[in-house]
Protein backbone atom coordinates (compact mmCIF):
# COMPACT_ATOMS: atom_id res chain seq x y z
CA UNK A 1 0.00 0.00 0.00
CA UNK A 2 1.19 3.49 -0.80
CA UNK A 3 -0.45 4.99 2.25
CA UNK A 4 0.17 4.01 5.85
CA UNK A 5 -3.25 5.50 6.52
CA UNK A 6 -5.87 3.01 7.65
CA UNK A 7 -9.56 3.41 7.08
CA UNK A 8 -11.17 4.53 10.36
CA UNK A 9 -13.78 1.77 10.22
CA UNK A 10 -11.24 -0.96 9.58
CA UNK A 11 -10.71 -3.32 12.48
CA UNK A 12 -7.14 -4.48 11.92
CA UNK A 13 -5.38 -4.26 15.27
CA UNK A 14 -8.60 -4.95 17.16
CA UNK A 15 -8.78 -8.26 19.02
CA UNK A 16 -11.07 -10.82 17.41
CA UNK A 17 -12.28 -14.14 18.80
CA UNK A 18 -13.77 -16.71 16.41
CA UNK A 19 -16.26 -19.25 17.71
CA UNK A 20 -17.40 -22.18 15.62
CA UNK A 21 -21.19 -22.23 15.55
CA UNK A 22 -21.36 -24.67 12.64
CA UNK A 23 -20.41 -27.94 14.38
CA UNK A 24 -18.04 -28.46 11.43
CA UNK A 25 -14.65 -29.41 12.80
CA UNK A 26 -11.69 -27.19 11.95
CA UNK A 27 -13.73 -24.30 10.55
CA UNK A 28 -12.72 -21.76 13.20
CA UNK A 29 -9.02 -22.57 12.79
CA UNK A 30 -9.30 -22.24 9.00
CA UNK A 31 -11.02 -18.84 9.26
CA UNK A 32 -8.50 -17.75 11.89
CA UNK A 33 -5.68 -18.48 9.43
CA UNK A 34 -7.46 -16.56 6.65
CA UNK A 35 -7.94 -13.49 8.82
CA UNK A 36 -4.45 -13.58 10.38
CA UNK A 37 -2.93 -13.90 6.88
CA UNK A 38 -4.97 -10.82 5.92
CA UNK A 39 -3.48 -8.86 8.82
CA UNK A 40 -6.12 -9.23 11.54
CA UNK A 41 -5.45 -10.08 15.19
CA UNK A 42 -7.18 -13.35 16.13
CA UNK A 43 -5.57 -14.69 19.32
CA UNK A 44 -8.20 -17.31 20.04
CA UNK A 45 -10.78 -19.66 18.55
CA UNK A 46 -13.32 -21.84 20.29
CA UNK A 47 -16.67 -23.56 20.00
CA UNK A 48 -20.09 -21.94 20.24
CA UNK A 49 -22.33 -24.52 21.82
CA UNK A 50 -25.68 -22.75 22.27
CA UNK A 51 -27.02 -23.46 18.79
CA UNK A 52 -25.95 -24.28 15.25
CA UNK A 53 -25.93 -21.12 13.15
CA UNK A 54 -26.60 -21.02 9.44
CA UNK A 55 -25.38 -17.48 8.80
CA UNK A 56 -22.18 -16.28 10.39
CA UNK A 57 -22.68 -13.55 12.98
CA UNK A 58 -20.11 -10.79 13.48
CA UNK A 59 -20.60 -8.98 16.78
CA UNK A 60 -18.73 -5.69 17.14
CA UNK A 61 -18.45 -3.62 20.30
CA UNK A 62 -18.62 -0.30 18.42
CA UNK A 63 -20.88 0.95 15.63
CA UNK A 64 -19.37 1.09 12.14
CA UNK A 65 -16.77 -1.58 12.90
CA UNK A 66 -16.55 -4.81 11.00
CA UNK A 67 -17.66 -3.90 7.50
CA UNK A 68 -14.22 -4.92 6.23
CA UNK A 69 -14.69 -8.36 7.84
CA UNK A 70 -17.95 -9.09 6.02
CA UNK A 71 -16.07 -9.73 2.76
CA UNK A 72 -14.58 -12.92 4.24
CA UNK A 73 -17.98 -14.53 4.87
CA UNK A 74 -21.17 -15.33 2.95
CA UNK A 75 -23.84 -12.76 3.77
CA UNK A 76 -22.96 -12.53 7.47
CA UNK A 77 -25.05 -10.71 10.07
CA UNK A 78 -23.19 -7.68 11.41
CA UNK A 79 -24.48 -6.52 14.79
CA UNK A 80 -23.34 -4.20 17.54
CA UNK A 81 -23.36 -5.95 20.89
CA UNK A 82 -21.59 -7.37 23.89
CA UNK A 83 -18.29 -9.08 23.12
CA UNK A 84 -16.28 -11.33 25.46
CA UNK A 85 -13.90 -9.66 27.92
CA UNK A 86 -10.64 -8.71 26.27
CA UNK A 87 -12.04 -8.86 22.73
CA UNK A 88 -13.36 -6.10 20.49
CA UNK A 89 -15.11 -8.42 18.05
CA UNK A 90 -16.67 -11.86 18.23
CA UNK A 91 -17.30 -13.90 15.09
CA UNK A 92 -19.62 -16.89 15.40
CA UNK A 93 -19.32 -19.07 12.31
CA UNK A 94 -22.34 -20.51 10.58
CA UNK A 95 -22.66 -23.52 8.31
CA UNK A 96 -22.83 -21.43 5.08
CA UNK A 97 -19.16 -20.57 5.54
CA UNK A 98 -18.07 -24.19 5.64
CA UNK A 99 -17.31 -24.47 1.92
Amino acid sequence: ALYAYTHPDEVKGKKIIILNGSKISGLAAAKQKTLVDAGYTVPKVGDYTQEVLTRTKIIVSKKKWGADLTTYFKDPQLVVGQTPDGYDIEIILGTVDAN
